[in-house]
């Protein structure tokens, strides 16, 4: 049978790379290389929305200085765009056009705050056959019942992303016919909504992490023979850039506006460090709490931080946002000091761009992260500043970063979880 293919529109900002692709793409029906001055159009502003290209639109460029010109200059591209060498053309290629031979099937997701599943469902967009619509929720709790009974009803296959009030509204439209699909993280297992929810209307839920799988099964009462886990998904295509020279003796903690973050013992391991390199930084990506409603309206959290007020002068904080990659180009080890986490991305995000992880032991820690998790984070830290043993714990731990959470690993088991074969 020959493969079908879905249409993605590739806009080149380089000649080269253009002509590298179009010599490529000549037995890949359906794909749009656009040159260079339609590119430079959209790079300076031209109307153009990606999602409502089929199968998506990317930005291609000769290199990680022109990616950075773009996406300083076009914040919505970032994710988005690619440098592309001979090197990498072809990996590079097959990630945003996908080849597959499957029988058609519609795949609703419904759910709020989807940073977590829009990676996966913008690549399982892309594959021929399978059709996406997505109802994203507003708020936790607040959507248009219309809309979302309309997605249910017009989807073979339902995906729930969170165990919240959108699950306990999905459950009892489902029919006989069709398969739904929970995804878990921690949250849920906090809030009191997860009791609405019907898990034998599921057939299958899913974790991110194992130790949160045997919690769901426990805690809740959930079938464990009906529980996976599918670890997050991290891109080392948009993460993986050249460090800054001076990366080695920055500490990252990517999201710090909680208490369970464990600011307060990152502070603690970066002045020690100071103590034996006083070059050793701390540097937070994160909503400052007293931005986070959820959290300043909490006593003990607004308590907290009110304790570290004094010493908040000693992190160089920048706003969360989506230009993850470029802040990790100037992180060399990337730190996980939380008390509790179903996965943290952080840690696999800072693996992915060639920082060296540090794990604080969590529960579930050492089934994610193994050799990366450590009782002595400063000492860890402090050992990976020589520049050899940096560079070589930093190889091993993005090696892993691609067969762990890569897109070959975590795409494929969503695939063969929704019954749409690779």
């Amino acid at each position: 049978m020959t493969p079908s293919f879905r249409p993605v529109r590739l806009h080149v900002y380089d000649d080269e790379v253009g002509r590298m692709l179009r010599e490529a793409a000549r037995d890949l029906p359906g794909l749009d290389v656009v040159g260079r001055d339609t590119a430079m159009g959209v790079a300076c502003g031209n109307a153009f929305d990606a999602w409502n290209a089929p199968g998506g639109t990317w930005m291609w460029t000769p290199g990680e200085a022109a990616r950075s010109e773009l996406e300083a200059s076009q914040p919505e591209w970032i994710g988005r765009i690619s440098p592309v060498s001979s090197d990498n053309l072809r990996a590079v290629l097959g990630r945003h056009y996908p080849q597959a031979d499957i029988a058609p099937l519609k795949l609703a997701l419904v759910g709020y705050n989807l940073k977590f599943a829009r990676p996966i469902i913008e690549f399982l967009a892309r594959i021929p056959g399978l059709d996406v619509r997505v109802d994203e929720w507003p708020r936790f709790a607040v959507h248009d019942p219309d809309a979302t009974a309309a997605a249910v009803a017009w989807a073979d296959v339902v995906w729930c992303e969170w165990a919240g009030p959108n699950a306990a509204f999905v459950a009892p439209l489902l029919t006989s016919k069709q398969r739904a699909i929970v995804r878990l993280h921690r949250f849920e297992l906090e809030r009191p909504e997860i009791n609405d929810v019907d898990a034998d209307a599921f057939e299958r839920i899913i974790a991110v992490g194992p130790h949160y799988a045997e919690r769901i099964s426990a805690e809740l009462g959930w079938e464990r023979a009906r529980i996976v886990v599918i670890p997050n998904l991290v891109d080392p295509l948009a993460l993986s850039r050249p460090k800054l020279p001076e990366a080695r003796f920055r500490v990252g903690m990517l999201g710090a506006s909680s208490k369970r973050k464990r600011l307060d013992l990152a502070l603690d391991i970066v002045e020690g460090l100071r103590q034996e390199d006083e070059r050793f930084e701390l540097r937070v990506k994160s909503e400052r709490p007293h931005n986070a409603k959820w959290v300043w309206d909490n006593d003990a959290e607004r308590r907290y931080f009110g304790l570290l007020e004094g010493r908040l002068a000693e992190v160089q904080w920048e706003a969360g946002g989506p230009d993850v990659g470029r802040w990790l180009q100037g992180i060399g080890h990337v730190l996980s000091a939380s008390d509790d986490e179903s996965f943290h991305l952080a840690p696999a995000e800072g693996m992915a761009s060639g920082a060296v992880p540090v794990v604080r032991p969590w529960p579930g820690a050492r089934e994610l992260y193994g050799e990366w998790v450590t009782d002595t984070p400063e000492a860890t830290i402090l050992a990976g500043s020589d520049p050899d043993r940096w560079n070589d714990a930093r190889r091993r731990a993005h090696t892993q970063a691609l067969e762990a959470f890569g897109h070959d690993a975590v795409v494929a088991q969503w695939l063969d979880l929704i019954s749409v074969a690779p």
